[in-house]
Formats: C-alpha cells, sequence, structure tokens
C-alpha cells in the first residue's frame, strides 16, 4: 500500500538528519563527498524532499544520503517500512566475487547453492544499481548489506532466479516472495550462548551470538567457569553482530592488563559522555577530541582462564564483536581464526526523530591502540579460513577442523 508522508514531516526529517551530520558524524575520510561538499547538499535533499511524497520514496532518498557517508554505525531507520512486494525466501552471502544461499526457506534451493541472477539481473547488476544506498565502506561489507535490501527494489511478488545447484547445474526457478511477518518467523531464532566439549577435558566451545543483552555475556561467564580447566577454549563469534561491549568476559580471558581502543570524536563534551573521568587530547586545529587507549585491569588475575585460546570471527562479526576481538589480536593473547571482520564500531549519536523513524550517526572513530586504522578494514585473522560451497553441501565446518588443527 502506497504510503503518503506529510511535507511537514519530510521536511523535518531532512533538516534534522542534516543537523546531527553535521553536528556528529567522525568518518568522513571514508565518505565520498567531504563535509565542505555535504553542507553544499542541504538545497538539493530539501527540494528532493517536497517533490517525493510516498514513505518507499523517501526512504530510499534518505537511504541515498546515509549511502554517501559510507559508514557501518550510521544509519537511517522508518520501523514502518517493509518491501513493497515481500522478502525472497534465502539469504544471500557474498564470496569473494558471487552471492550463495546463506540460508533457504524452499525445498529447491539449497544452502550453498550459487546465485546467478534476481529478476534477469546479474548480482553484480543489482549492487551496481542498489549500491549508493548501502552505508558502509569496506566493499565485503557493502556487498553483505546488498543481499539484506535487495527485496526492497523488487517488481513483484513472483521472482524469478537462476542459480547453479550442487552438481554444478544451472537451474531457472520462480519465487513467491514471503510477507515481512512470514519471514520473520521463518529467521527468528532464539539467539542463546552454547558451550560443549569439543574434546572432553581437552578443547570445550562456546558459541557467543550476540551482545545486545548482558545475559549473553553473563551465560558465557558462567560456561568459562565451567570449562576453567580446560587446557583450550573455541570462543565462537561467528554471525555475532554485537550490541554492548562485554568488558568482564574480555578481562576474565585475558589474564593481564590490556589497552582499548584510540578513539576520536567532534566535540569534546561529547567524549566526556563516554569516559568523564579520562584525558583528552586535541587536533592541533581541535577539529577533533581523541581518548585513550585505556589500559584496563582484570579484576581477578588469579581466576582469570589461563588456557589456550583461539577466537573464531567472519565478516558479520561487527562492533561489540569486534571490541572483544581486538585485545586479543592486539596483545597476541591466542589466535584469532576465520575472517576479515565487518570494520565498523564506536557509539553512534542516537536520534528519535518521529514515532517510526530512528536515526544513528557514528560519532566516535575507532584506532587500535597504536593508532593504526581499524575502521573500513577489519581486523585481520592470524589464520585465514576459506569456507568452500563444498564444504556446505557436506556439512563440513571448516572453522572448527582448522581450530582443532591449531590446538593439535
Amino acid at each position: 500500500m502506497m504510503v503518503l508522508l506529510p511535507i511537514e514531516q519530510r521536511l523535518f526529517v531532512i533538516s534534522e538528519t542534516m543537523r546531527n551530520i553535521e553536528r556528529y558524524f567522525v568518518h568522513w575520510e571514508d565518505s565520498v563527498i567531504s563535509s565542505e561538499e555535504f553542507s553544499s547538499l542541504t538545497s538539493y535533499y530539501f527540494k528532493k524532499a517536497t517533490e517525493i511524497e510516498t514513505q518507499y520514496d523517501f526512504t530510499l532518498l534518505m537511504w541515498e544520503l546515509i549511502g554517501s557517508l559510507r559508514n557501518g554505525h550510521t544509519w537511517y531507520v522508518d520501523k514502518t517500512m517493509v518491501p513493497k512486494f515481500g522478502i525472497q525466501n534465502f539469504i544471500l552471502e557474498p564470496t569473494s566475487n558471487d552471492w550463495i544461499v546463506k540460508k533457504s526457506f524452499d525445498e529447491e534451493l539449497k544452502m550453498g547453492d550459487l546465485i546467478v541472477s534476481v529478476e534477469g539481473k546479474k548480482l553484480n547488476e543489482w549492487y551496481q544499481k542498489i549500491g549508493r544506498y548501502i552505508g558502509a565502506k569496506k566493499e565485503t561489507s557493502r556487498r553483505l548489506k546488498m543481499g539484506q535490501i535487495l527485496s526492497y527494489f523488487f517488481n513483484d511478488k513472483n521472482i524469478e532466479v537462476e542459480y547453479f545447484d550442487s552438481k554444478g547445474t544451472l537451474r531457472t526457478k520462480n519465487i513467491h516472495c514471503l510477507d515481512a511477518n512470514s519471514y520473520t518467523k521463518l529467521v527468528k531464532n532464539t539467539l542463546t550462548t552454547q558451550g560443549y566439549w569439543i574434546k572432553e577435558n581437552k578443547v570445550a566451545y562456546i558459541k557467543i551470538p550476540s551482545f545486545s543483552s548482558k545475559i549473553f555475556e553473563e551465560e558465557a561467564l558462567k560456561l568459562i567457569n565451567k570449562f576453567k580447566n580446560s587446557p583450550s577454549l573455541i570462543i565462537d563469534l561467528r554471525g555475532n553482530g554485537g550490541g554492548s561491549t562485554p568488558l568482564n568476559l574480555i578481562g576474565f580471558l585475558m589474564k593481564e592488563p590490556y589497552y582499548s581502543w584510540l578513539e576520536r570524536a567532534r566535540h569534546p563534551e561529547w567524549m566526556y559522555k563516554r569516559y568523564s573521568n579520562e584525558e583528552f587530547k586535541f587536533q592541533k586545529d581541535f577539529s577533533f577530541t581523541f581518548c585513550g587507549p585505556i589500559k584496563y585491569y582484570p579484576k581477578d588475575i588469579e581466576n582469570c582462564y589461563g588456557g589456550e585460546l583461539i577466537i573464531l570471527v567472519d565478516k558479520y562479526t561487527a562492533s561489540a564483536a569486534e571490541d572483544f576481538t581486538m585485545p586479543f589480536k592486539f596483545h597476541r593473547r591466542g589466535t584469532i581464526l576465520g575472517e576479515y571482520t565487518y570494520g565498523s564500531t564506536g557509539q553512534p549519536a542516537y536520534a528519535n526523530l518521529t514515532e517510526n523513524v530512528n536515526l544513528g550517526i557514528g560519532s566516535i572513530r575507532a584506532y587500535f591502540p597504536n593508532g593504526d586504522e581499524f575502521e573500513g578494514l577489519g581486523i585481520e585473522p592470524d589464520i585465514k579460513v576459506n569456507v568452500t560451497r563444498e564444504d556446505i553441501y557436506n556439512k563440513t565446518d571448516s572453522y572448527i577442523e582448522k581450530a582443532l588443527d591449531v590446538l593439535m
């Protein structure tokens, strides 16, 4: 159904978005436009906002604006906005050059199948078409996001999908898109922190799917205490998109003092809200405020886990999950195994513009403690793992196999 937005709402949202970006945004080196050019675009976006009346077209305009900033912690969300014709019944995952099926709710389309085209367009053509709406810098992260928003650009409930199956046969299938509620029910899982022995009394395994609630960290701490005497521990952060930084969990595994990110912000008062007891430094022209790296001390070093540690990460490991991973990488505590992480963290400045419209502006830029860049790059694993389509078809976990090779 076509939803019309009052012009006063459109203009208010545009003006508040521009104001918040100018006040808080700190990632201009990644943006496709400079901060100076951004100010000159105000009239363009106001003009477009007066011409666009529907919620769908206005959302695309806002995505275009946010997309030009190329930052994973900057977003525009209208909670009532759903794809007009439904969502495809499979989830895409980018590989180096293609997209494969990460999860499928169709009997014929299998995990690992290689998607060639959707609605007659190659996926790289779709990527070129809708890339301007994607707010991330890193290419892998941008391609990942493309798969998540593709359904917003369909023109029918029935879509034609062309794909290669496990035998290399090129197939074509017509798929009926799912409404948002049906799709949500299918993909919704009860996320829980899980742990068990991979090798009894030798290698313990803990999967932490998220840090969106303290319960994930609390359950992980209980499991680590359970496996405290294990010579080796695997922490699995694959698919963990973050939440709140799990400082207690980090401290319990680090077993030694460690450093946080070096952080940069536009304004000292914004940094002061985060670190009221820390000293700040300023760029020579006072355009940026710096804080950190902060040295943290585990509360009870004698009781920290002291065994061999392996942390599994992938392209979905982001935000607070990267906050977790960084000190282990920087201090060489354990082995980071998998793919480069997503490459975006830092506290967004939040703004609730209307009852349903939320804005997040990337207001903190994080660097490794030594000043090395992180944003848009991610954390490099010590050992890289390449998951093949054959692994997926055979249900082989290459990460676990490689981790066991390292430990043995």
